[in-house]
């Protein structure tokens, strides 16, 4: 069995390699992230993923969804190293999901954080995050 995350015991059982969680895996010359469930509320962000890419810079693809129809205002924010570089807001998210992706070349080496907020109130909304791209050398 190959091993799974870059080192370690190949025995995998017990642990979730392909599963959903805030870091970003890598795979070869891929890499990827899936936030699964989150609570996109009034009362802040909530982050949906938060990583950090390696000694190589990654072409990155985010796509974010839902679970339900509204008229609420979903905010998602993406940042890299502390400064917000790509913001969107989907209105009527029953609709309009999943929102267009965003194609984002993050850096070696660079914090990258994918937060959500409810921006019209109203209830908690359950709200997906992923990336997906290709690393470079």
């Amino acid at each position: 069995m190959p091993l799974v995350g870059g080192g370690g015991s190949p025995n995998v059982s017990g642990s979730n390699p392909s599963g959903t969680g805030t870091n970003l895996n890598y795979i070869g010359n891929h890499a990827y992230a899936y936030s699964g469930a989150h609570s996109a509320t009034a009362g802040g962000h909530t982050t949906m993923l938060e990583f950090s890419t390696q000694a190589s810079y990654v072409m990155g693809n985010f796509t974010f969804g839902n679970t339900s129809a509204s008229t609420d205002h979903i905010e998602f924010e993406i940042s890299v190293n502390n400064e917000v570089v790509m913001a969107c807001i989907g209105d009527a998210i029953g609709e309009s999901f999943p929102l267009n992706s965003f194609k984002l070349l993050l850096p070696a080496y660079s914090t990258v954080k994918v937060t959500t907020i409810n921006a019209s109130g109203g209830s908690d909304r359950t709200v997906f995050a992923s990336v997906s791209g290709r690393v470079h050398v």
